[in-house]
């Protein structure tokens, strides 16, 4: 069966060589959890397997292309985080592989919250372009969820948005989309956000001790990847230089 590694060897492994193809994955979890650094590694990782620097199996098969599309960061401030985290020579790999599109500014100027699906219908046609045989990263979508806040229009329209890109992902090759989201524990609306997602990645703190804490990351449920594994495979998160995001000592903890 063919599957997008995920570059995170871990993971990939435990997946049966990564997620289906055409996957969109919502990465969830408090501020610092894991989630941005999960999509960091895995863009840097396939970039450097798109280089011939990694090694993958026949049946994985790489995105071609990688587009990162924010709600406000800056091109620059991520270019620095990749290079001080991954090193130059997966910093290149990288810089050779991504192209960005931010949205920040296009976001300020909205007159109201319901202008947003304006905003969401250029990104739309924008992603049925460009979405065949890529990566696409959605990042900074929180600072879109605050701008649609109190708008019940444009809160169905993120939705329905978020829906057809799931729905159309399915023929676009070799393509996946990441949505990183870290928000707090009681965040309204998210159950919603993650029944438009093939699948869930769950970072949450724990505290093994009471003086210690630690993290973790679960898979709440994927496409095509059997339901033993939903909520039952949990790695610890960690985060390594060069190499990144490190999921390490699976354990199988009965409901996750």
């Amino acid at each position: 069966m063919r599957r997008v590694p995920t570059g995170i060897l871990s993971l990939d492994e435990a997946l049966g060589g990564g997620v289906p193809p055409g996957s969109f994955i919502l990465l969830v979890g408090e501020v610092g959890s894991g989630p941005q650094e999960f999509v960091l590694t895995s863009s840097v990782l396939l970039a450097a397997t798109r280089a011939g620097l990694l090694q993958v199996g026949e049946e994985q098969m790489v995105p071609e292309r990688m587009w990162w599309i924010t709600f406000g960061r800056q091109e620059q401030d991520l270019r620095e985080e990749v290079l001080s985290s991954f090193g130059q020579e997966l910093y290149g790999e990288f810089d050779r592989w991504v192209r960005f599109r931010d949205l920040g500014e296009s976001l300020l100027s909205l007159t109201d919250p319901d202008s947003s699906l304006d905003l969401l219908d250029s990104l739309h046609r924008f992603l049925r372009e460009e979405g065949r045989d890529s990566l696409i990263v959605l990042s900074e979508l929180t600072n879109l969820l605050s701008q649609l806040r109190g708008s019940e229009r444009g809160w169905r329209g993120l939705l329905l948005f978020l829906r057809r890109l799931q729905r159309e992902s399915k023929g676009w090759g070799n393509g996946l989309i990441y949505v990183p989201l870290e928000i707090g524990g009681g965040e309204e609306g998210l159950g919603e956000l993650e029944a438009c997602a093939d699948g869930v990645f769950a970072f949450e703190w724990v505290r093994p001790g009471p003086y210690k804490r630690k993290r973790v990351v679960y898979l709440r449920r994927l496409r095509r990847t059997p339901s033993s594994l939903w909520g039952e495979a949990v790695f610890e998160v960690s985060f390594v230089p060069p190499m990144g995001l490190q999921l390490t000592k699976p354990e199988l903890i009965k409901g996750g």
